[in-house]
This record gives structure tokens, C-alpha cells and sequence, in this order.
């Protein structure tokens, strides 16, 4: 008799709608995410937080998920180049929201100090850190907010609200942010931090590695040397998911001291979002720098 009482009960229940399946590239994606979507998304990230995002072939594993996803956020092709034009044919049928083609999403040259608010039609002049300009991610939380509005009718004015939350969150953090001079100068052991240091204040760099994690020639390497010689940073920020030892030998030699940070995943800073905690890692790490 229970068991006949415990069908009938869960015949007229209403079902429980699954969660919107969604594929993302990196972490700060998927923080992005989560942070709008909550418990109505289940996200499968590309590239592992350890992982290099410049350097990625797809697993069968991962070509099936994009081919069964609802929605499919991505950085654009200048982090994602090799890739970034095989996922639309793995998922033809699937709407694809890019950052980098957002209308609104400011956009650097990985020529230092460059920037425009719209999309370059050349990849290779993009670069691709663009998730650590706090105003990008707000502009992609209100694109992913108004798709999957349009796959979950139901609960659009939650996601409406999760993406207002989110922004506040990140205004929140910002006002703590540390700020340079631009005649200070900050070592990076690969140049990803160029959105976030243009709202810091702009200070002076000297890059190891470009935006595109490319190997520097022993020209490049002298170059360094010689810009760290004359002007001392303040500190070397190195990024852990590329080659560092060069960097780490340059300021040792120079006396500097380093700073390790990630711009792709951050410490636990008790956000319960992936995003929010990366950015509140690279702030806490950048007033570290200043001190």
C-alpha cells in the first residue's frame, strides 16, 4: 500500500526541470556563469584551471558535451585560436555567446596601451585576458542572463536578478581596488594583466612572455634585463599556468620580490563563485604590489 501511495504521489507531482546544459572555456567563464544561471545550469568547462588556455585540443569527452549543450560561452578566438573555429561545427544548432564579439566589450591590442570598444576582425591583435576587466564581465553576466531567458522562459527575471547581484558584487570589490601611479612599473612574467592594470591606474610593465604566452628570443630576454636594471618593478606578478623560471631568475637577480597569481583561477576569498574569488585574489595580490 505504501509503495502504491508513494507512485501515485510522484505521478502528480510536476516534474523537476533539468538544469540548461552550458560549455565554457576557462574558469572565469564559468564563474561568470554559475553566477547568473545558479542551480537552473549545469556548466562543463574546456580548459582545466591548471591548464595553459592558450595551449588545448579537445578530448572526445569534451566534443560530446558541446555537441549536447544548450548554450556555449566562450572568450573568443583570440584566446581559443586552433579551436575556436572547430566548436561551431561540433555544435551547429547551439547559440554561442563570445565575449569577444559582445557589443560593448572593450577589447586591448596586445600592443601595449592599444584599446577600442569593439571587435577586431584579426584575432592575433586581440588580447585575450579580456575576463579581467571587471566591466567585460558585467557586459557577458547580462548577455548570459538574456540567454538563457530565452531557453527558460520560467525563470527569466531570476537570471535577471542573479546578473544584477553579481554586478554588485564586482562593484563591491572594486572599490577596494589598489591604485597606481603610471609611473610606477609592475614585472609580469606573461602580460595577461593589461585590462585589469588599465583600471588600476595604467602603471608601466615589463613582460617576459606576451599576451599570447609566445617564447621570448634571447633579444627580448637583454631587453628585460636591461628594463629591469634601470627601473625596478615594484614587484614580478608571475602566472603560474605558464613558463616562469626566466621571470623568477630576473628577479631574483634585480632583488625583486615576486607575487604569484593566476588569471585564470583565484584563492578561496569566500565568494562561493569562482569568478568573484579570481577577482578579489588578483586585487588582494595587486595591493601587495603597491605596499
Amino acid at each position: 500500500m505504501f509503495k502504491l501511495f508513494a507512485i501515485l504521489l510522484s505521478l502528480s507531482l510536476p516534474a523537476m526541470a533539468q538544469p540548461l546544459s552550458v560549455v565554457t572555456d576557462i574558469g572565469p567563464i564559468s564563474g561568470i556563469v554559475n553566477a547568473v544561471g545558479h542551480d537552473q545550469v549545469s556548466v562543463t568547462q574546456l580548459i582545466d584551471d591548471q591548464q595553459s588556455a592558450h595551449h588545448i585540443t579537445l578530448r572526445p569527452s569534451q566534443a560530446r558535451a558541446l555537441a549536447s549543450a544548450d548554450l556555449i560561452v566562450l572568450t573568443g578566438p583570440a584566446l581559443l585560436q586552433g579551436l575556436y573555429e572547430k566548436i561551431p561545427t561540433l555544435a551547429p544548432e547551439t547559440p554561442i555567446i563570445v565575449l569577444q564579439s559582445i557589443e560593448g566589450t572593450v577589447l586591448f591590442g596586445t600592443d601595449e596601451h592599444h584599446h577600442d570598444d569593439h571587435d577586431h576582425a584579426d584575432a592575433d591583435a586581440v588580447d585575450p585576458h579580456m575576463w579581467l576587466l571587471p566591466e567585460n564581465a558585467i557586459t557577458l553576466a547580462r548577455e548570459i542572463a538574456s540567454n538563457l531567458a530565452k531557453l527558460d522562459a520560467a525563470n527569466a527575471q531570476v537570471f535577471t536578478h542573479n546578473a544584477v547581484d553579481f554586478e554588485t558584487h564586482i562593484v563591491a570589490l572594486a572599490r577596494n581596488a589598489p591604485v597606481f601611479s603610471p609611473s610606477d612599473t609592475i614585472g609580469l612574467s606573461h602580460n595577461a594583466y593589461q585590462y585589469l592594470l588599465h583600471d588600476l591606474g595604467d602603471p608601466r610593465t615589463i613582460v617576459v612572455t606576451d599576451a599570447k604566452a609566445t617564447s621570448p628570443s634571447a633579444k627580448d630576454i637583454a631587453e628585460v634585463q636591461t628594463a629591469v636594471s634601470k627601473t625596478p618593478p615594484l614587484c614580478f606578478v608571475i602566472d603560474p599556468n605558464e613558463p616562469s623560471a626566466l621571470a623568477h631568475q630576473i628577479a631574483a637577480a634585480a632583488g625583486v620580490d615576486t607575487i604569484t597569481l593566476s588569471p585564470l583561477v583565484g584563492n578561496d576569498m569566500g565568494h562561493n563563485n569562482a569568478y568573484l574569488d579570481l577577482l578579489a585574489t588578483v586585487l588582494r595580490g595587486f595591493q601587495d604590489c603597491a605596499s
